[in-house]
Order: structure tokens, then C-alpha cells, then sequence
């Protein structure tokens, strides 16, 4: 699963700061557990963005330095 915070609440800062920082909290205290599907390093954005767009990610796509 995800979060998708919309443009309006993006442009709202005062709505959206305790939103944001009670997530933070929550995964600080491992009750969210942010889950990383693969690692790409930057030189290989293009087969990152390729991967994602194949649908065939479970959890967060990085890209690695």
C-alpha cells in the first residue's frame, strides 16, 4: 500500500505537516514498514522507470548513488 497526498493538500502546509509527520513517527516506531522491492543504481534510471511501469513492483523502487 501507499500514501497519495493530492496537490491541494500538498499546497495546504498546515494540513498536511502532522499528516506527514505522524507517518514519519509511525515508521520510526516500526508500526509502517516501508517495503523496498529493488534497487537500481542512478546510471540505471531508465530500466528503473521501465520496471515500475511494467507493474511488476511490490514495494518502493530505489535509486541508488
Amino acid at each position: 500500500t501507499g500514501a497519495f497526498f493530492g496537490a491541494s493538500l500538498m499546497l495546504d502546509r498546515a494540513r498536511a505537516y502532522p499528516m506527514v509527520q505522524t507517518l514519519i513517527e509511525d515508521i520510526a516506531k516500526g508500526e509502517i514498514k516501508v517495503v523496498i522491492d529493488r534497487e537500481f543504481p542512478l546510471s540505471e534510471a531508465n530500466a528503473a522507470h521501465a520496471y515500475i511501469e511494467s507493474r511488476q513492483a511490490f514495494g518502493r523502487v530505489l535509486l541508488m548513488p
